[in-house]
């Protein structure tokens, strides 16, 4: 856990959890546990101590028995202040907070709300949080965290360790968000983040299939990335393409353009050949086609429904979700979008990275590679 990544406004969040520890690379495909009243608002606390910590929370119900580690000066309108509270009782309990001044004037830290909560490594007493689901700190794996309440919204890798991030809404400035975040394979730390101008809201669920009206995608989560991406060869109409391959090989092949796009150090070469299209970046400044040489090479692939693409492992367009997540393992990101898209990341330890699309049935649609 990164300690100062906690003491500004966060814009992360948390997730809830399950129980056990299996590693299995298997996708669980049951039916979540949760639905949208048990992942509401109000239903998501943490506890410490016998004290319920939630969103919105007004800080004097929690000063009676805890205080803070600092005095803090009244907070100006609009404003909000990071601090941790200790335990009257246990000075070895603790918990990070975050408060925010909803008044139309400066006020004491009695008159604040509660805008972010975050247990992991600053409590001293980790196994005494009552956690969500019946999580628990430093023993749930991932998949203890899916069986519980399913996938997340957003799934992502930080130096290699998972965060599930849940939202109730997709825009940042009108969501609540929680997080999970893991080190090692086991639950390292929750964050319940808010915006304090969303409190008269009404009431909102984590649950992701709320918020994007489809069934999450279930995959491994630790499930190694396949060699085959690494190596990055694709096929264009017979034609194999990997890294270091001169655009020419297309070209001389009897592939078009219409016009040339300069950057700073590269090149955008629309190509087409009959109904097909791509967009090619190569490597340097071209000027006119005919000043194509072997030392302009692919430097990124982009395509859609009009390509004839074959990616690593026979993958093409239309593939299904959880055929590509089979054959290529866990990916690096994945994320819904509020037109009911998916999103998938791979990023391979030589650099190279896939962008996949999918549409609302889960298809892939588009994409690009990057070498």
């Amino acid at each position: 856990m990164k300690l100062n990544q906690h003491l500004i406004i966060l814009c992360s969040c948390l997730l809830l959890a399950g129980c056990g520890s299996s590693q299995d690379s298997t996708p669980n495909t049951s039916k979540p546990s949760s639905n949208a009243d048990n992942l509401s608002i109000s239903n998501v606390k943490i506890q410490l101590e016998g004290t319920d910590f939630y969103l919105y929370q007004p800080t004097k119900e929690v000063l009676k028995d805890w205080e803070p580690e600092k005095p803090v000066e009244n907070l100006h309108t609009g404003k909000y202040k990071a601090l941790y509270f200790i335990n009257k009782k246990n000075d070895q309990a603790r918990i990070s907070v975050r408060v925010y001044n909803k008044e139309i004037e400066d006020c004491s830290l009695e008159d604040t709300i509660i805008t972010e909560i975050y247990t992991g490594v600053y409590s001293r007493s980790n196994e005494t949080f009552h956690l969500p689901k019946d999580v628990k700190l430093n023993v749930s794996s991932e998949e203890d965290v899916c069986k519980a309440i399913g996938y997340p919204l957003i799934y992502t890798q930080e130096e290699k360790d998972p965060v599930f991030i849940y939202k109730t809404a997709f825009e940042d400035n009108k969501a609540e968000t929680m997080t999970i975040e893991f080190k090692d394979h086991r639950l390292d730390g929750i964050t319940l983040h808010a915006t304090g101008t969303n409190r008269d809201q009404p009431e909102k669920s984590f649950d992701p299939k709320s918020l994007t009206g489809m069934d999450p995608v279930a995959f491994s989560l630790n499930k190694p990335i396949s060699s085959s991406l690494s190596e990055g060869i694709l096929e264009l109409e017979g034609i194999k393409i990997q890294k270091n391959t001169p655009i020419k090989t297309l070209i001389d092949q009897g592939w078009t353009t219409d016009w040339l796009s300069q950057h700073l150090d590269s090149t955008t070469i629309p190509l087409t050949k009959d109904k097909e299209k791509y967009m090619i970046d190569v490597k340097g400044i071209v000027n006119d086609i005919k000043d194509l040489t072997k030392e302009h090479v692919i430097t990124s692939i982009d395509f859609n429904e009009t390509s004839n693409i074959i990616l690593p492992e026979n993958i093409t367009l239309g593939a299904e979700i959880s055929d590509v997540i089979n054959h290529y393992g866990t990916p690096f990101y994945l994320s819904y979008t509020d037109d009911q898209e998916v999103y998938v990341k791979y990023q391979c330890d030589n650099d190279m990275i896939y962008h996949l699309s999918f549409d609302k049935n889960k298809k892939l649609v588009h994409g690009i590679v990057s070498y």
